[in-house]
């Protein structure tokens, strides 16, 4: 099989975990975007890249790319996405897909006969992905779970302590983690939905702070707390099965020695790329399509309108 010539729009933090994984797959790097062309540039020294540019159709309408990994601000992702599947290339895009359920089933139902997966990485980490399998093949039969996922964002500094241009939301990034995850291990249809917001902050008019409350269509519970409040990072999800508890403490067993989070973060990502380029071969296999994780992001939109609804006066 001759590998894909990927392509990045977006030269941060996520995209070098992305280079990083491509690379050691032996896939040529051919062009990374940015609206910063020093930045870009940068990025492409740092990671072996051949060549960097500032627009957009650089890069989707290209000959030497074949595939593009969408991995720039969220507000850009769905545009970006459906510009590069119009222009012929195969999409592994960043979560989320897009900010309303609208933009992400534009970007899926424009995918034709090309690869449009997404970056749902939570389903690639080891421990997840270990009990996805149990619940599907009968050995771990889930009644509820919960998910407590904290992290620091009251100012627009992202996960490696550098400052950004743009603000982070956690209705349409970390919740829609917490909440595909809650679909992928409960197996199970989202029934209801229910939603409550803590107060907007001054510098994002954004909430900071989520408790979510859903219920499948057999009756399995998931409760999802999410904060931008928390000084030290938290991550802690409990599944509470017919015969045992499942509980993952830092993306690992409660019982397992400690790691670095990058280290499993590189681990997803690796094996998030592998299953990019099994797809593009049409090798068996599953992975989430634009269209798979739909369901995902109608949960999104309930949330994001219950919350709206809410803080709207009366």
């Amino acid at each position: 099989m001759t590998l894909p010539r990927i392509a990045f729009l977006g030269p941060g933090a996520i995209a070098a975990e992305h280079a990083r994984a491509f690379r050691q797959l032996g896939c040529p790097l051919a062009a990374v975007m940015g609206p910063d062309a020093e930045a870009a540039a940068q990025f492409a020294k740092r990671h072996a890249v051949a060549r960097s540019t500032d627009t957009v159709a650089d890069i989707v309408d290209a000959d030497d790319v074949d595939a593009v990994v969408v991995a720039s601000p969220s507000g850009e992702h769905a545009g970006q996405a459906l510009a590069a599947l119009r222009g012929g290339k195969h999409v592994l895009c960043e979560i989320p897909l897009g900010l309303s359920l609208a933009e992400v089933t534009a970007a899926a139902e424009a995918a034709g006969d090309r690869i449009a997966m997404a970056c749902h990485t939570q389903r690639y980490l080891p421990v997840v992905s270990a009990l996805r399998a149990r619940v599907v093949a009968g050995e771990f039969e889930p009644i509820s779970m919960s998910i407590t996922s904290a992290i620091y964002r009251r100012s627009n500094v992202g996960w490696t302590g550098e400052r950004r241009d743009w603000a982070d939301d956690i209705i349409w990034h970390h919740t829609t983690h917490a909440v595909d995850t809650s679909l992928w291990l409960l197996d199970d249809g989202i029934e209801s939905v229910q939603a409550l917001a803590g107060p907007a902050d001054r510098e994002t008019g954004r909430p900071l702070d989520l408790a979510l409350a859903l219920r499948t269509r057999t009756g399995r519970l998931a409760t999802i707390a999410m904060s931008y409040n928390a000084i030290r990072p938290v991550s802690e999800v409990s599944v509470f099965g017919r015969s045992e508890t499942a509980r993952i403490s830092n993306w690992q067993p409660s019982h397992a020695a400690a790691s670095e989070p990058n280290d499993l973060l590189g681990k997803a990502a690796f094996a998030q790329a592998q299953a990019f380029l099994s797809a593009i071969a049409q090798r068996p296999g599953s992975w989430p399509s634009f269209r798979d994780v739909l369901p995902t992001y109608r949960v999104i939109q309930q949330v994001y309108d219950q919350i709206r609804q809410e803080s709207s006066p009366a």
